[in-house]
């Protein structure tokens, strides 16, 4: 049998891993190893909560799992705002610079004024 690409490999694990998860989500079945220490950890926990282990994980998990969604939800959020946040000042940078901008005009305006009316109260004395 010839050797595979790294491409082929690629697709085949790809493939794969379709294909088993396609199998699990079918079957809705998921099955783990767990060492000995921990299956009798999980036990005695089970039994203080006063159900089945498997109910007690899949609980377990179900938590996890909402709880990872929410908190990408709120990373999403957070970062939808800090975007807003960010687009408010710098609107409101972009209008303070613009009103600077014109008091600055005004300013020379008013003094240009001020110096051709004092040029011209000079001169025509």
């Amino acid at each position: 049998m010839p050797k595979m690409t790294k491409e082929e490999l690629q697709k085949r694990k790809n493939e794969m891993t379709a294909q088993a998860r396609a199998e699990v989500a079918k079957t809705e079945i998921v099955q783990f190893r767990v060492d000995a220490e921990n299956i009798s950890k999980l036990y005695d926990h089970a039994m203080a909560s006063k159900m089945p282990i498997g109910t007690m994980v899949r609980q377990w998990v179900l938590e996890r799992l909402r709880n990872e969604e929410n908190r990408e939800l709120n990373e999403k959020r957070e970062d939808e705002s800090l975007a807003s946040l960010n687009a408010k000042l710098d609107y409101w940078v972009e209008v303070d610079m613009a009103e600077r901008y014109e008091l600055i005009a005004f300013t020379a305006t008013q003094s240009i004024r001020a110096n051709a009316e004092q040029e011209y109260s000079s001169t025509a004395r």
